[in-house]
């Protein structure tokens, strides 16, 4: 079953990568999305979803040391954190 779905999905998009930059840069806006303070987000689930976030920021190559290497990762993540992320933020603040 597992060998079929990979043949979909190749066949389906056969020019992209499956877990690229546009994956993650996707994952992680759902995941900034998800920490909105609004009665749909509980609070346990804005805790993960920070948790989660975290975790990336955390994996990521240091942008200092190698920004030169990903140049299209940070610039895939930068308006999301800015943005939705710091506007999310500051309305639980508040």
């Amino acid at each position: 079953m597992e060998h079929r779905t990979v043949l979909i999905l190749r066949t389906a998009l056969p020019n992209q990568k499956p877990y690229g930059i546009g994956c993650l840069s996707k994952m992680f806006s759902f995941l900034c999305g998800l920490t909105l303070p609004c009665r749909a987000n509980s609070e346990g689930v804005r805790h993960l979803a920070l948790t989660l976030v975290n975790t990336i920021l955390e994996t990521l190559p240091h942008p200092l040391k190698h920004i030169e290497r990903y140049p299209s990762l940070i610039n895939a993540l930068l308006p999301t954190i800015q943005n939705e992320l710091c506007h999310h933020l500051l309305l639980v603040r508040s």
